[in-house]
């Protein structure tokens, strides 16, 4: 059986301790999935839908994150037109929503302070942390953590394309066999820059929005 020890020091435990621990809230579970979504494609909304059927989950929240400590800043769309395109991805999709609470905070963006906040705004909720597998590796450098551990009732984790057999020392994180599609928003930012279609990565509405901005403002507009 996996374990591992909390940063806290509390004795290793297992994943059927920890849902044991949650047993019984009745609260409702909302899954947290924050992203730069850089754009939206159809790889992100496929995953919401399957976690939405097969998780105890009421709702999901897509984060639109204003900036990654990670990655460069140049990267990124435009804050406006990565929330416009979530928008319009999931609008026909019910229980997911998209929220813009990470624009409202300070910068750089980090997870434990979403969460927090969000706490704050849905008191009566437990969150549930929605992320990809790739980041088990080096969640232990995310900061506070532990206190991200703490204060969600779990952590989904995703298989990606080459992380297909990641495994989870933390007992908190447990990953999903999700179906896997291989898009990337970096594909559809070439490809729009490109001029090549992107229809089948992205949903029709979100090509459309994009590609006539692209033709009256050109590609560079995008990051204006």
């Amino acid at each position: 059986m996996l374990t591992y020890t909390l940063p806290n020091n509390t004795p290793p435990r297992s994943y059927a301790n920890f849902l044991d621990d949650l047993a019984g809230t009745g609260r409702a579970r909302i899954g947290l999935y924050c992203g730069s979504f850089n754009p939206i494609h159809n790889a992100h909304t496929a995953l919401c839908s399957y976690l939405l059927e097969k998780e105890d989950l009421q709702k999901i929240l897509l984060v639109v994150s204003p900036r990654n400590p990670f990655k460069r800043q140049s990267e990124l769309m435009n804050d406006d037109l990565r929330l416009t395109l979530a928008r319009l991805a999931v609008e026909d999709t019910p229980g997911i929503e998209v929220s813009d609470v990470e624009m409202q905070l300070p910068r750089p963006s980090y997870t434990i302070n979403t969460i927090l906040k969000l706490k704050q705004m849905y008191s009566d909720k437990d969150f549930v942390l929605i992320m990809g597998a790739d980041n088990i590796g080096r969640f232990d450098h995310w900061k506070d953590y532990g206190r991200i551990l703490s204060e969600t009732a779990g952590i989904i984790a995703f298989r990606r394309p080459g992380y297909e057999n990641a495994n989870s020392p933390f007992p908190q994180i447990r990953i999903v066999d999700n179906p896997l599609m291989d898009v990337s928003s970096t594909e559809i930012r070439r490809k729009l820059r490109d001029g090549v279609q992107v229809s089948g990565l992205v949903c029709p509405k979100v090509e459309k929005y994009l590609t006539g901005l692209i033709g009256e403002n050109g590609y560079e507009s995008l990051f204006k």
